[in-house]
Parts: structure tokens; C-alpha cells; sequence
């Protein structure tokens, strides 16, 4: 099998794109800001232990944050100990989640070895410029495979697209429409149709699998399909659901039930891109998406002027929260980046370069 993993960098996040014999498969963002420590599932770090929360939990402080680590290590409140990451923190709806750690052993783990682990026997990485293929050999060492730059096949994978469809949830299928919702309980995929609804629900079930794995979507997931006609059209249903779930990770599945839900339980290790992009909003990008939008949108612009970044107070107030970020894109485009605040910008606002 041929695996390639698309490597689409901007000033404070990697957009990580893997094909698998040329169809895209997953989709990841990895954020790297002033402000916020990359808390990667494996990394270990210092905590200190605070008090019990349950028979197997407790509170732990970190860098940046509040955490849990379970189980309880042998150490007083108060103890600093070595631990490791095994859930990163992820937003809901109107909140975030915190980190989950256990005791470990000190280790090494970093953006390199989150890529081997997540994506072993890589045939290349393919980036937009010379500047990417230099940081990606020393990300990678000597297990980097071949590194191909190519700035059109960026382009064409549009990335941009995949991130606007993880805001809105609504994905086309053949005869209907998929909807993901984020709930603080679980994911919910509502299916629609304007075709006959057996052939509906047997292209829904085919798709779903791919989708929770382009978008890295765990925890507890349900399906409502639209109602079957009878016994036998629910099988096969079900049959085509589990044949398109060979893709996920290890996990748990209910059958298609007589009211056409089924359940699925998957890894949750951190949050899924739509995660990523909400954070706490619902259906809507979050201030931080927004800012990492117009800093993405000046590093694509073309000319050789002075920049001028142009939006509302939020997300001019938190570009200025970036100033490392805001350094690398001054050095990247060779040329002076200013920051203007206008309250009558539409969207995440806009780039003007100067002649």
C-alpha cells in the first residue's frame, strides 16, 4: 500500500494529510502556539499531585494547566512526580475537558514520534517549500522517508475545504446528506435522503467509518438511520457497517437497531478536528481558528509589499498574543506585517498587501 503524508504548514499549525493508495484518510491539525504547550498522547511531563476526585482519580497541575491522572500514584498532595499523556484535552460545547495522565517513566516523545507511531512505513511526505523539507528532516531524523516538494499538490488536496466541512458537519452522499453533531454526551450522525432510503442508509454506512477516521472523531458515537422497511434490510445495514469499520481502530458496536440506531465506542486520545476548529463554539470557528485563518491567508499572499492584516478587535487582540508566530511570518514573507482593527470586518477579516 502506498502511504504519503501530506505535510500543509502555516504560521502556528501543521495540517497532517495521509492517502493511502491516493485516498485521503485522515486529516489532523497540530497547533503550535506562543501561548500553549503541544500536549501530544505519549509525552511525558512533571505534575504535581493535588487532591482526589473518586477511588481511582486526582487532580494534577501541569504547565499549562489542570489535569487528572488515574490511578492514584503512592505519592502525597503536593508531590511532583513523572507522568504521561494518554488523553490530551479536547472542547465541548460550552466547555473543555481536561487532560487525563498515569505515572511513567521519563522518555523522549515528541512531534517525530507522534508521526512514526501514528504513521509507520510512509513511502514520502510531500510540503510546499524548501523551508518545510528542512524542518521535517530534523522532526524526523534518520527515519525520515523521502521528502518530495511539490506547493501544486498542497493546493490541489485543499485542506481548506476538509476544515470548512468539519465546522458545518454536513457531508453529500449518494442520495442524502450526513450530519455530525457534537454533543457533551456523544457524536451524533443524523442521515438524510431524497433517494430511496435503503440505498440511503447502505451508502451512509459505508461512509460514516472513513469520516470518523479523516476526522479523527472518538468517544461514544451514535447513527440514526433513516427507518427500514424490515428485518432483512437492517442486516444488511449492518453488515455494510461493519465491513466499512475495518478502517477504525479497535472499538465497540452495537447493531442496527429496530429504530435504525446503532452505537459505536471509539479511542479517544484528543480531540478530532472538529474539536480543533469549535473548541468550545458550536458549529462556528473559534477565535483561535479564525486568527490561524488570516495568519495562513497572509503567508499564502503573493507580492513583494508590506503586509497589512485587517479584522475585528478579537482576533486582532489575540494575533498580538502570537508575537513569535507573527516573527515567523515576517521572516517568511520578507516584508513588514502590521495588525489593524476594524469592527466592521466580515468573517476572520482579510489581507491587503501593499505595492
Amino acid at each position: 500500500m502506498k502511504r504519503v503524508l501530506l505535510w500543509d504548514a502555516a504560521p502556528g499549525e501543521i495540517r497532517l494529510m495521509l492517502y493511502e493508495n491516493d485516498k485521503l484518510v485522515e486529516l489532523r491539525l497540530l497547533r503550535l502556539l506562543d501561548d500553549a504547550q503541544l500536549l501530544l498522547p505519549g509525552v511525558t511531563t512533571q505534575v504535581r499531585l493535588g487532591a482526589k476526585i473518586g477511588a481511582r482519580r486526582a487532580l494534577v497541575e501541569y504547565g499549562s494547566g489542570e489535569g487528572e491522572i488515574s490511578p492514584i500514584p503512592d505519592y502525597s498532595e503536593g508531590s511532583w512526580l513523572t507522568a504521561e499523556l494518554i488523553r490530551a484535552p479536547f472542547p465541548e460545547p460550552g466547555r473543555w475537558k481536561r487532560p487525563v495522565f498515569r505515572q511513567a517513566e521519563a522518555r523522549e516523545f515528541g512531534l517525530g514520534n507522534y508521526i512514526q507511531t501514528h504513521w509507520p512505513d510512509l513511502n514520502a511526505v510531500v510540503c510546499a517549500g524548501p523551508t518545510e523539507a528542512v524542518r521535517i528532516h530534523s522532526i524526523l531524523g534518520n527515519t525520515c522517508p523521502e521528502v518530495q516538494i511539490d506547493k501544486s499538490v498542497i493546493g490541489d488536496a485543499q485542506s481548506d475545504i476538509w476544515c470548512e466541512r468539519g465546522i458545518t458537519g454536513e457531508f453529500v452522499i449518494e442520495g442524502g446528506l450526513l450530519s455530525i453533531e457534537r454533543t457533551r454526551a456523544m457524536t451524533m450522525i443524523d442521515i438524510d435522503g431524497f433517494g430511496a432510503a435503503h440505498a440511503v442508509n447502505l451508502a451512509a454506512a459505508r461512509a460514516i467509518p472513513w469520516l470518523l477516521r479523516l476526522y479523527g472523531i472518538g468517544g461514544q458515537v451514535g447513527i440514526d438511520f433513516l427507518a427500514s422497511v424490515n428485518k432483512a434490510e437492517r442486516a444488511e445495514i449492518d453488515a455494510a457497517l461493519a465491513n466499512a469499520c475495518a478502517v477504525l481502530p479497535p472499538h465497540e458496536r452495537t447493531a442496527v437497531s429496530g429504530f435504525g440506531f446503532a452505537q459505536l465506542v471509539l479511542p479517544r486520545p484528543g480531540p478530532s478536528v472538529f474539536e480543533t476548529l469549535c473548541g468550545t463554539e458550536w458549529k462556528a470557528p473559534s477565535l483561535e481558528t479564525e486568527a490561524l485563518w488570516l495568519l495562513r491567508d497572509a503567508a499564502r499572499s503573493q507580492g513583494t509589499g508590506k503586509r497589512e492584516l485587517v479584522a475585528t478587535t478579537d482576533i486582532i487582540a489575540q494575533i498580538e498574543r502570537w508575537p513569535v508566530l507573527l516573527a515567523e511570518l515576517r521572516t517568511s514573507l520578507g516584508c513588514d506585517v502590521t495588525l489593524r482593527c476594524d469592527s466592521s470586518q466580515n468573517g476572520y477579516g482579510h489581507v491587503h498587501v501593499s505595492q
